[in-house]
């Protein structure tokens, strides 16, 4: 449980800043990557514990600026929906110069013998 909560306080805090860095840039926030901007953070951490108060704002609007950089391109028009694929068999497709050449089985035939 408080794993969790943590975990989504954490993504949240990471989604708020890259909010500010697309507002701040007049962008949409879908255009920066949550993972990119993870890695930014991770790698200003280091620095973050050694600041005094007074370089916060600096920091952060540093902060932001490398976020922003982890921009994604535009995309030019998906024409592929999001369905999952069916999975293909490991055997090749029967082709129509198959279809019909199998064996041809006559249909079953009883006798009925009396023994009485």
């Amino acid at each position: 449980m408080l794993y969790s909560t943590l975990r989504e306080l954490r993504e949240s805090s990471i989604r708020s800043l890259m909010c500010q860095a697309a507002e701040e840039a007049g962008l949409s926030p879908l255009r920066l990557g949550f993972t990119g901007s993870v890695n930014v953070i991770k790698r200003s951490l280091g620095h973050f514990q050694n600041l005094s108060p007074e370089q916060l704002p600096f920091f952060f609007s540093k902060l932001i600026l490398d976020i922003l950089d982890e921009k994604i391109p535009p995309r030019n028009g998906r024409t592929n929906p999001r369905v999952v694929k069916k999975p293909r068999s490991k055997f090749q497709a029967k082709k129509p110069i198959h279809r019909g050449t199998g064996l041809k089985l006559s249909p079953l035939s009883f006798t009925i013998l009396n023994t009485a």
